[in-house]
């Protein structure tokens, strides 16, 4: 995608409605997000920059609540707002609504019976998740808010994400404390009761995970948790994929994977910056895990206990900071497709055409790196 500023952020979705996906990329530094309309499969026509995004723009998210219209949310992070965007009949992204928010990056959605639907909000340089209580994005309108601080404080969060790991139809929320090797979950309180965060597993020193994705890797039904270390563990001399495989209780057990990078001593730069998985038209599931010198795909079975998964790396052309990743059937001939932004000045948008397990077997092959 021939982005021409460096891309922090990447939405895929059908934004103009027309049955295929698109792709938003965002800037954070230069200010705005432009939107790449598939007019066809694998053809894309660049639509205008959308400046209204604000100054700093974070994370643009798709409202999941609403079928009749397509509604988006940008974490306007340098505005101190959440900005409410709308297509027309032509994709174009409108501003509808806003509300006022502590300095934004990232968010997610999430459903409390007791509360309505709710965003919860990871701010820029702040110690502390805000829950955003019963939101209207028509509106900009809620029905309360709760700022949960962390102790102690200095500690940041970089992502939140939430899904129901218990099927009692809340959704939980996860998070990672980058200092303390934590990742912490809050859960719906009880009548009368406030939210509150509570540990959900400790790491050994070292990893530095900044991401929870939920995710059902071994197919049982249950949602299970991907962790990767942001960085090597120091006295292991290893990057993990830190998986916790769900009971169906909401009960985890600890299966790593081992990501395979070049260790410091040899040069090398660790740590896991991006990661998606999902499951393909063939029966497996894939992890897509964006290193500094490479993407690595992993395969994964039905009914997978931890043991050490297929994987095929596809270097990239130099160190490369990728931003955001994102599985999914782009093109429409139902095969996932990998689509990643990263912080170039150009063509800061790439897309992998599936079927992704063939085609980075054929890479690799050819010697071919991805510039």
């Amino acid at each position: 995608m021939p982005f021409a500023a460096p891309a922090h952020n990447l939405l895929v979705d059908d934004i103009d409605g027309d049955g295929r996906p698109d792709l938003a990329l965002t800037s954070h530094h230069q200010n705005y997000t432009q939107v790449f309309y598939q007019r066809a499969p694998r053809q894309f026509l660049p639509g205008r920059q959308i400046d209204a995004v604000g100054f700093h723009p974070g994370e643009l998210m798709r409202y999941p609540f609403t079928t009749d219209r397509r509604l988006y949310i940008m974490n306007a992070e340098g505005v101190n707002r959440l900005l409410v965007f709308e297509p027309d009949r032509n994709g174009d992204l409108h501003l509808i609504a806003e509300l006022g928010a502590k300095a934004p990056r990232s968010g997610t959605f999430f459903n409390w019976p007791a509360w309505g639907k709710g965003i919860a909000l990871t701010p820029f340089a702040e110690s502390a998740i805000y829950l955003v209580k019963d939101f209207d994005p028509l509106s900009g309108h809620f029905g309360g808010s709760a700022e949960l601080p962390f102790r102690p404080s200095g500690t940041y969060a970089h992502a939140v994400s939430a899904a129901d790991i218990d099927h009692d139809g809340s959704d939980e929320l996860f998070f990672s404390n980058t200092l303390s090797n934590v990742v912490s979950i809050i859960r719906q309180p009880p009548p009368g009761a406030e939210p509150v965060i509570e540990p959900l597993w400790s790491f050994n020193p070292g990893g530095r995970p900044e991401k929870v994705i939920p995710a059902d890797i071994d197919q049982d039904g249950d949602i299970d948790l991907l962790i990767p270390d942001a960085t090597d563990k120091r006295p292991l001399d290893r990057t993990d994929i830190n998986v916790l495989l769900n009971d169906g209780q909401g009960r985890f057990a600890l299966a790593p994977i081992q990501f395979p990078s070049r260790h410091r001593s040899a040069g090398g730069i660790t740590g896991i910056q991006e990661l998606d998985f999902a499951k393909d038209r063939d029966g497996y599931g894939y992890i897509a895990a964006a290193g500094y010198e490479a993407v690595v795909f992993m395969r994964i079975p039905a009914g997978w206990k931890g043991e050490t998964p297929q994987s095929r790396s596809v270097p990239l052309q130099g160190i490369q900071a990728i931003t955001r990743a994102c599985l999914i059937d782009i093109d429409g001939d139902g095969w996932l497709d990998l689509a990643f932004s990263r912080t170039h000045d150009q063509i800061s948008g790439v897309i992998l055409w599936g079927p992704l397990w063939e085609h980075a077997k054929q890479l690799v092959d050819e010697g071919v790196k991805i510039d």
